[in-house]
């Protein structure tokens, strides 16, 4: 036993510690430090050190009997992290450490369209999700700013389900945007989900045309809980739907949903949010509108107004244009000039006579359906 005086580089206190120490042959090392012991076996180098480098271990050892893991081979649980060859964070790692949301809108913050209530079957509601509903039923939803889960954000998703039809069902469904991206990969959902009806809500990743995988239900307990689902993609699906389900009847228990995330993996993870900035504009290319646009009448002409409309955002494909205004005569004989996928041109006939003065008031709107 022996005592030795240390003084803190930091705060100039001097303590006394006792040490105890014995090495015996088979390689065991045991500290007594002010009553903390550590004792297990552990391999080191010819100096009989373990190499750590910024926290991490460089090379195979086992240390307090947590192994270490090849650099080329998939992370595990209790491991250490191995540096491969070039005392590089290995590349399989890395990809977990970098995973982006693959969905558009998964904190449910964009709402282009409006806060709802939204009840048209097939139709968008928050940018990127549509719901659907079978039968005779009625739904609603909303977006709603009483109830976002404790992952942060300002707004979710509430729907309420009139259940008119016995084996009917709901969903709010988002479809990836290219299949063949994700073919013969593995990919996993996670979404927050709350409601208080028991046996209903569950989480789905739909190939069309191949089959489907599903999340065990929701517990019905009120409170937000984490739903998921994982499946390895095959090549035939035509394309790839994740959903959120319910069964039952949701008008006195509504259905609050938050925080999506869609990864390639074997193992759901975390919702990431995604800067808002690109948010939107990954909702753009999908759906873009103006309002109280002023028209310009066409040079030399007395029949037509025109207006050139470059998009914030290129979009996906080419979109269908509409306009609303609250000039009768105005709502027929129009037509939109496509120019690539970055800007239309809108023509609208008018009343001879009316001279050549602008007009404001329009609505137009660029969706790709």
């Amino acid at each position: 036993m022996s005592e030795h005086k240390i003084k803190s580089s930091l705060t100039g206190k001097e303590d006394i510690i006792k040490i105890d120490i014995d090495i015996p042959s088979n390689n065991e090392l045991r500290e007594y430090i002010d009553g903390f012991t550590y004792a297990d076996e552990y391999v080191g180098n010819a100096s009989g050190l373990i190499p750590i480098s910024n926290g991490i271990v460089n090379n195979s050892l086992n240390a307090d009997q947590v192994d270490s893991y090849d650099a080329s081979s998939t992370p595990g649980a209790n491991k250490l992290l191995a540096l491969d060859s070039n005392a590089q964070i290995p590349m399989s790692v890395l990809r977990n450490l970098m995973q982006r949301n693959i969905l558009d809108n998964g904190g449910f913050e964009i709402w282009q369209r409006g806060s709802g209530p939204f009840g048209v079957n097939g139709k968008n509601t928050a940018d990127r999700w549509v719901m659907q509903f079978d039968g005779n039923s009625t739904m609603a939803v909303d977006r709603d700013t009483g109830n976002p889960s404790i992952s942060g954000g300002d707004y979710c998703l509430k729907l309420t389900w009139n259940h008119q039809t016995t084996g009917t069902s709901w969903n709010i469904f988002q479809e990836l945007e290219n299949p063949k991206d994700f073919y013969n990969k593995t990919i996993s959902f996670s979404v927050k989900v709350k409601t208080a009806e028991t046996d209903s809500v569950f989480v789905q990743i739909y190939e069309i045309g191949v089959g489907q995988s599903n999340s065990i239900k929701h517990s019905g307990n009120g409170n937000w809980e984490t739903l998921t689902i994982t499946r390895t993609l095959g090549t035939a699906g035509t394309n790839i739907q994740i959903l959120i389900i319910g069964t039952k009847d949701q008008i006195a228990n509504p259905c609050w949903i938050d925080n999506a995330m869609l990864i390639v993996g074997s193992e759901p993870i975390d919702f990431v949010l995604t800067p808002p900035a690109e948010e939107i504009e990954r909702c753009q290319r999908y759906y873009e509108q103006w309002n109280n646009v002023y028209m310009l009448p066409y040079v030399g002409s007395d029949t037509e107004y025109y207006f050139t409309c470059p998009f914030n955002t290129p979009k996906y494909q080419n979109p269908t244009v509409t306009y609303t205004t609250g000039i009768p005569e105005l709502l027929a004989n129009w037509n939109v000039v496509p120019n690539g996928l970055n800007t239309i041109i809108i023509y609208i006939r008018r009343t001879v006579g009316e001279g050549r003065a602008g007009r404001s008031g329009f609505q137009i709107i660029a969706e790709v359906l």
